[in-house]
């Protein structure tokens, strides 16, 4: 199973267009940074709303068969990607595709996390948590860097940009027939109930269903899932853990989203064009170092959390070294320094990706099991409200003051997060789930 959560990872970052997003918003349908960062709030925002709901639907009906949907659904919004150029009005196919998409990652978010959770626990392996999840990473994120690298071989190709969404499409389906075949198990709360009430045995003659007394009183004595997500609020620590989580998360993510456009300037200036010139391959070149440096980084999750002492104290000190690479990356983009702006990005990715497993693990022994999926949306869809209106910022502030503008409010955003994460209760979560 291992190897499967592997292989989910892997295609679920397959993904050559991804780094080059934001440059075909920019360059491919010639979008003002205010227009892009509103697409990109619409997608987050859809997401966000949808995303919880239909977490508990993943906890109550299956999760394999919501991630199933999930890998569907982007092939269907590469494909509205990839042919949207041919539209009458280009721009209402690529909100239909992020519409779609949004829809996908919603189904997602949370859900794969919660059926390795499951396995993990259905083995009596809970402690295992932080490395076989950073495990995965090392794969998510090579592949990533890997795909980059493709990415930025198609478009100097094609010298366009509608290869890398089909080619997306196809991995996507790949992904769908992985899924499909995870064993019935791993569907969550769906298959215990369907498994207790399943067809009695050939061998035995059929009766009628007669629970036993005993029986029916667990049942009642269990509490219901509102009651279990309203009690989420009083664990200690957990509120402030998700706020510096959700910070962290979002100016990471909308700093190497602008990343592209900062690496499209660096390479023209050197005389490099990006579409179908030799600019593409150098962004797909640093992408693949990111992604290369990221996954070993994931690597590093389990021995940092035991050097630091405990997952909390781990996590603090990767938001405190985070800050201040921040800091040194919106300090290059004032001063033009290229080399320690993409170097501090570097970075970044790097922690972001050291810091996930971390993070997974600690909420993994805070919360209910049964509200695992929940909870990882919750903290996910948080993210994408915060993303959504940071992203509509953000978009503004660049065309009116520039990217390095941008990079500084991100880095103070992210400082606030640190600072709730330092003032959180030292020994929460440390000795596992409350009881």
């Amino acid at each position: 199973m291992i190897a499967r959560f592997c292989g989910y990872t892997t295609l679920r970052n397959l993904r050559p267009f991804e780094p080059f997003f934001v440059l075909y918003l920019l360059e491919g349908l010639r979008l003002s940074f205010t227009a892009v960062g509103a697409l990109l709030a619409y997608e987050r925002l859809l997401t966000g709303a949808l995303e919880l709901p239909l977490a508990g639907v993943a906890d109550r009906y299956g999760r394999r068969r919501c991630l199933v949907v999930m890998f569907c659904c982007n092939a269907a919004a590469f494909a509205l990607f990839g042919s949207s150029a041919r539209w009458g009005q280009p721009l209402l196919g690529v909100c239909a595709a992020q519409t779609v998409f949004g829809l996908g990652e919603a189904l997602r978010s949370g859900t794969h996390k919660a059926i390795i959770l499951d396995w993990l626990d259905g083995r009596g392996e809970r402690e295992q948590a932080t490395a076989v999840i950073a495990l995965t990473r090392v794969f998510s994120k090579s592949s990533a860097g890997v795909a980059a690298m493709l990415g930025g071989a198609l478009v100097y190709a094609t010298q366009g940009f509608a290869a890398l969404f089909w080619l997306s499409a196809l991995v996507s389906l790949a992904g769908a027939a992985l899924l499909y075949g995870y064993p019935r198990e791993l569907e969550g709360e769906w298959t215990r109930r369907s498994g207790a009430a399943s067809a009695p045995s050939p061998s035995q003659p059929e009766q009628p269903e007669q629970p036993e007394p005993e029986a029916v009183g667990e049942q009642e004595a269990l509490p219901s899932w509102f009651t279990r997500f309203r009690g989420l609020s009083s664990l200690p620590g957990l509120v402030a853990l998700l706020l510096a989580s959700v910070l962290f998360e979002t100016q990471i993510k909308l700093a190497l989203a602008y990343l592209q456009p900062y690496l499209a300037e660096g390479a023209r200036s050197w005389g490099l064009e990006v579409v179908g010139g030799l600019g593409a391959l150098g962004i797909g070149a640093y992408y693949l170092a990111q992604g290369l440096a990221a996954g070993a980084s994931s690597a590093l999750s389990a021995p940092t959390e035991a050097r630091c002492g405990g997952r909390r104290p781990a996590l603090r000190a990767v938001h405190g070294l985070a800050t201040l690479a921040f800091l040194v990356a919106a300090g290059a983009l004032w001063s033009g320094g290229l080399w320690a702006g993409l170097g501090a990005l570097l970075l970044l990715a790097c922690l972001q990706n050291l810091r996930r497993p971390i993070l997974v693990a600690e909420l993994n022994a805070l919360t209910d099991p049964y509200l695992r999926a929940t909870t990882l949306s919750l903290e996910s869809q948080a993210r994408s409200w915060v993303y959504g209106g940071l992203a509509l910022v953000s978009g503004a502030v660049a065309d009116r003051w520039g990217l390095p503008a941008v990079f500084s409010l991100l880095a103070g955003l992210l400082a606030l997060g640190t600072l709730a994460l330092l003032g959180s209760p030292r020994r929460a979560g440390s000795a596992g789930r409350p009881r």
